[in-house]
């Protein structure tokens, strides 16, 4: 009986002797897509518009001589209530 016992303790012992704690879970980074932009200032490069995200002009945009300006369709362009000035007249 004690023989019986010893052997499948021995048994147990070399079971869990294999075993090994698998730890390798790869941490998985979900970053949040941009969904809006702000626009104003200089553009001195090409600038590709994409569809899905929301574009907000926070002041005037002026394309540059040498810079492109692509607008791919289903863009939202929004803006902010500010002022143009148009030589003495101002525009809301």
């Amino acid at each position: 009986m004690k023989k019986n016992l010893l052997t499948i303790l021995a048994i147990i012992a070399f079971a869990f002797a294999g075993c090994t704690l698998d730890n390798d879970d790869a941490t998985v980074i979900v970053q949040n897509p941009t969904t809006s932009q702000n626009l104003s200032g200089n553009l001195t490069s090409d600038l590709t518009l994409q569809s899905g995200i929301e574009y907000t002009l926070t002041g005037a945009l002026f394309v540059k001589s040498g810079a492109t300006l692509t607008i791919q369709a289903g863009v939202t362009v929004k803006a902010l209530a500010f002022r143009l000035a148009n030589r003495n007249n101002y525009l809301k």
